[in-house]
C-alpha cells in the first residue's frame, strides 16, 4: 500500500499554495493542510514549531492517518523534521524541499526583512494582496508578524539540534538547489548527511516555489518512495 504524504507549506503560506507540488506527486496520496495560524485559521498568541508539529499530528488523527511521510517546503520541511523527531511512531519517512535548519543572526535578519509588512505593502508589490486573500478573515499583517517572531525564536533557540536531526533515523530525502538565495548549497548537503542521505541538488533556485522545477521534484520524490518505502510495482 502506498504511504500517504503530509506535505506542509512554507512560512506565511497555506496548503493551497503548494497545490502545484501536490499535482506532480500523483498517484501518491498527498495531504496539504493549512498549518496553525495560516490560511484563515485562528492565530495563536505565538507560533512555535512544537505547536505547529502537534497540530500536524492532530490533522493526521482527524483524517484517520496512522503513519505518513512527513514532508514540507521551506519552513514546512523544518516542521516535518520536528514531527519525525518527536512523533516517530507516526512517520514512515521524511522529505524536505529547500528547507533551512541553520538560523544564524544574518539569516534571521534577512528572513524578517523579507516578511516585513511595510515592505510587502509598498506600491507595486503584489504580495500584500496575495497574503490578504490567503489568510482572510485573519489580518495578514498579524500572520506575517507572527512568522517574523517565529524566525527570531528559531535564531534564539533552535528546536532541532544536530543531535536531534541525527536521531531521526527514518528514510529521508533532502531536495534543494545549487544557488538558492535562502538555503546555501552546503547547508542542504550538511542536512542530508545528518539525516543519513545524499542531498539532491537541482540547478537554479528553490525560492519562491514558482522557481522550483516541479516535474523533477515530483519524479525524485516518487522514485524515493518507490525505492525506499514501497515496491516499485505499486507505483505503476
Amino acid at each position: 500500500m502506498l504511504p500517504p504524504i503530509v506535505m506542509l507549506h512554507g512560512a506565511n503560506g497555506r496548503g493551497q499554495a503548494i497545490q502545484s507540488l501536490v499535482e506532480v506527486l500523483r498517484p501518491l496520496k498527498v495531504h496539504a493542510p493549512d498549518m496553525v495560524g495560516h490560511g484563515g485559521r485562528a492565530l495563536p498568541e505565538r507560533l512555535s514549531i512544537a505547536d505547529m508539529a502537534a497540530d500536524v499530528v492532530n490533522f493526521m488523527d482527524s483524517r484517520g492517518i496512522p503513519r505518513a511521510v512527513a514532508g514540507g517546503y521551506s519552513v514546512g520541511g523544518y516542521v516535518a523534521l520536528y514531527v519525525a523527531r518527536h512523533y516517530p511512531e507516526r512517520v514512515s519517512g521524511v522529505v524536505t524541499l529547500a528547507t533551512k535548519w541553520i538560523f544564524d543572526e544574518r539569516t534571521v535578519a534577512h528572513l524578517t526583512h523579507l516578511a516585513d509588512p511595510e515592505r510587502l505593502s509598498r506600491p507595486g508589490n503584489p504580495r500584500a494582496a496575495q497574503l490578504e486573500a490567503a489568510h482572510r478573515p485573519q489580518d495578514w499583517r498579524r500572520v506575517t508578524e507572527a512568522n517574523r517572531q517565529l524566525f527570531r525564536d528559531l535564531g534564539a533557540r533552535p528546536p532541532l539540534s544536530q543531535d536531534d536531526l541525527r536521531a531521526i533515523g527514518k528514510p529521508a530525502l533532502v531536495l534543494s538547489s545549487e544557488d538558492d538565495q535562502l538555503v546555501p548549497r552546503d547547508e542542504a548537503v550538511a542536512l542530508g548527511k545528518l539525516l543519513g542521505c545524499t542531498a539532491g541538488l537541482m540547478p537554479g533556485q528553490c525560492h519562491p516555489l514558482s522557481a522550483v522545477p516541479l516535474p523533477a521534484v515530483g519524479q525524485a520524490i516518487k522514485n524515493w518512495v518507490a525505492t525506499r518505502l514501497v515496491p516499485l510495482s505499486q507505483l505503476r
